[in-house]
């Protein structure tokens, strides 16, 4: 025992004077508080030039996810730049959206897939031709449960109205079943659906059931979703889509 937390004491004194690690540590925290200083000084100054707005309560939230996603984009840069310099890996990148590959669901994500071998040449997937729309994806019975209350309808049309006169975007997504596609599902879709709230005759819209979801992610029917809806919208809302990813891995086992 005293041997196993000697060694643990050791290794958490090796990691306080390994000078590389401070450095590195110290490198990417400089990386990510210029990112966010990019991104909230650039949202601050472009709505104090170029908008009437001048609301904290409105700019704030806007900066701030701004400075989150300009610092995402440049310490991605970096790990390109480390992978292949540093590690000596082929680096190939791109960014794949699944209505490309036979889902209804407009969802855009950045993949990265390294190789040791710089040799090896790897190919990007191409679109499928095999398209579905919303209507395909949907149950033919709903619980009523699905279907959201007067009063968050009410509170959804009133925000939207609300950030339109402020000059923001956000706002709920109508979705009809003849759409080509919906809007992207994230894991807060079990706070109140807003995303994507699907059409229905003299009712008012509905969120999407936990099967819907785990469709509008290429999941068979065949799995299983043995938690709660809250819970089953969230693991749904951060998962990957499984036809992009199958898509990818035949891909790769052409090159390895």
């Amino acid at each position: 025992m005293a041997e196993n937390l000697t060694g643990h004491q050791g290794n958490k004194m090796k990691f306080w004077t390994h000078k590389d690690k401070w450095y590195s540590s110290a490198y990417n925290t400089l990386v990510c508080l210029i990112g966010c200083a990019i991104g909230d000084f650039g949202t601050i100054l472009y709505f104090q030039l170029y908008t009437n707005i001048k609301s904290i309560l409105v700019i704030m939230p806007i900066a701030i996810i701004n400075g989150i996603l300009t610092s995402i984009i440049l310490e991605t840069i970096i790990l390109l730049k480390i992978l292949e310099k540093e590690l000596g890996y082929k680096v190939y990148h791109n960014v794949l959206n699944s209505r490309d590959f036979g889902v209804p669901q407009n969802r855009e994500r950045l993949f990265i897939i390294c190789f040791k071998n710089k040799n090896k040449k790897f190919e990007w997937p191409l679109p499928l031709h095999r398209k579905k729309i919303v209507k395909d994806i949907l149950e033919k019975r709903v619980h009523k449960k699905y279907t959201i209350s007067n009063l968050l309808w009410s509170s959804h049309k009133a925000r939207k109205i609300r950030n339109k006169k402020n000059g923001k975007g956000f706002g709920y997504n109508l979705i009809d079943s003849n759409n080509e596609y919906t809007n992207t599902m994230s894991a807060r879709y079990y706070k109140d659906g807003a995303e994507i709230l699907l059409k229905q005759k003299n009712q008012n819209p509905r969120k999407v059931t936990p099967r819907e979801a785990a469709r509008l992610q290429g999941f068979p029917d065949t799995f299983k979703i043995p938690v709660s809806d809250n819970q089953a919208y969230k693991q749904f809302g951060n998962t990957v889509c499984i036809p992009v990813i199958e898509a990818l891995l035949l891909q790769i086992a052409k090159v390895i």
